[in-house]
């Protein structure tokens, strides 16, 4: 895959770039919680300035005593997830070229599913921006059982599958039918 970065204008610039390919169903259970990337670079920021002191008011020196609560150990001993399936591709840095152009080299996983592609790129003097776009995975022939929905001993079964070409693939389905 070749990904070119290019300025506001239009012309190509160098810029270190992150470029993510996650399953786009992750997006249906919640929303991309990422800040702009933007955002990152050039937001109000509050003067985050503190007063302490270390005078303790003398009322409060004579109660406690007791032990403090557990804090919810129960879910604090669950390992996170080691594994990302839903993750096609990460790559946190890459470097274009002076035209702009870097090149990754990827296997898509065999999900048949959307991908959503996310590229974030910085210039050497600060210009910023990113995209995203999705890629969808298919088979060039999808095939679907037709199942009743009911069945009771003794029933006669008949089973039935719908076969369908999709349209942006190429050549002609062959099919069999095998009785028993």
């Amino acid at each position: 895959m070749a990904v070119q970065v290019t300025n506001f204008k239009g012309e190509p610039v160098s810029a270190e770039l992150s470029l993510g390919m996650v399953d786009e169903a992750i997006y249906s259970l919640s929303a991309d919680l990422s800040q702009p990337l933007y955002d990152s670079f050039y937001f109000r920021r509050a003067s985050q300035v503190s007063s302490y002191h270390s005078f303790v008011p003398t009322r409060f020196l004579d109660y406690g005593g007791g032990m403090g609560g557990g804090g919810g150990e129960e879910g604090y001993g669950q390992e996170p997830r080691a594994e990302f399936p839903d993750t096609a591709a990460w790559f946190p840095a890459l470097q274009t070229d002076a035209n702009g152009l870097v090149t990754v080299t990827l296997t898509l996983p065999d999900s048949l599913t959307s991908w959503r592609l996310t590229a974030r790129a910085v210039t050497a003097d600060t210009q910023i921006g990113e995209t995203t776009t999705n890629i969808t995975v298919t088979q060039p022939v999808l095939v679907r059982p037709i199942l009743p929905r009911t069945l009771t001993a003794g029933d006669d079964v008949l089973i039935s599958v719908m076969a369908q070409k999709l349209p942006h693939h190429g050549g002609q389905p062959r099919t069999r039918t095998a009785e028993q």
